[in-house]
């Protein structure tokens, strides 16, 4: 992973978004599904970075849902 600018992650994502999924599953190699969901994440991500004005962020396969997994682990491994 790699630390990007703010603007140049978000040219990347209004790029990304106005492919097609036929295109994405090409390029990228990606399910045209999923490609539609970090379409979403992008734009969540970048709300938040310009409502906390970091200059910066960090992209990355990890999502929301991982770190709830990975909290629960946790607090259960705490709780044993």
């Amino acid at each position: 992973m790699s630390e990007i600018s703010v603007l140049h992650f978000a040219r990347f994502s209004e790029e990304f978004s106005q492919l097609s999924p036929e295109i994405v599953a090409k390029e990228f190699g990606l399910d045209p599904a999923w490609a539609a969901g970090s379409v979403a994440s992008n734009v969540i991500a970048l709300s938040i970075a310009e409502a906390i004005g970091v200059t910066s962020v960090v992209p990355s396969n990890l999502n929301i849902s991982d770190g709830l997994v990975h909290e629960a682990l946790e607090m259960a491994r705490l709780r044993c």
